[in-house]
């Protein structure tokens, strides 16, 4: 019995060691974004995009979520950069927070995203655009944006 039991066992190991391995493997670049405000470059920072963008790759963290090196506090204004390494073409993934007043409002009008023109930090780019807003994306909504790598 017991040796029935390891040869199931064997076999089971094997058969997910070939599955895995005719699997493709993605390897991706992760890079958080946080901006000054809510606000279009082209209209002094007032309406509804991204000002004054940065990007960084060791910044402090709790799981996907930038956080205050100082106090730990999550950082309002932020989200994850997903760049695939081979195309090194990806999206910035933006999940808003109803607790948020400028949030809340895009939220509850389902407010378009707008990038006026090209955002580029040291490291990457983020592409001009109009960007729906995505009610599945986290617990409120948010957007994805196309992103490149410079």
């Amino acid at each position: 019995m017991k040796k029935l039991i390891y040869s199931i066992i064997t076999i089971m190991l094997l058969s997910l060691s070939g599955f895995a391995q005719n699997q493709p493997v993605k390897e991706f670049h992760i890079i958080y974004a946080d901006w000054d405000g809510w606000g279009r470059t082209s209209r002094d920072c007032k309406g509804f995009g991204l000002c004054k963008f940065t990007s960084c790759t060791f910044c402090c963290t709790e799981g996907d979520v930038i956080v205050s090196c100082n106090d730990n506090q999550k950082v309002p204004n932020s989200g994850v950069i997903k760049i695939d390494e081979k195309t090194n073409q990806g999206f910035l993934t933006i999940r808003l927070d109803i607790s948020i007043k400028e949030q809340n409002d895009a939220v509850k009008n389902k407010e378009t995203l707008y990038l006026d023109e090209d955002l580029i930090s040291e490291n990457i780019i983020l592409y001009k655009g109009e960007y729906n807003f995505d009610p599945s994306l986290g617990n409120d909504g948010g957007y994805i944006v196309r992103a490149s790598l410079k």
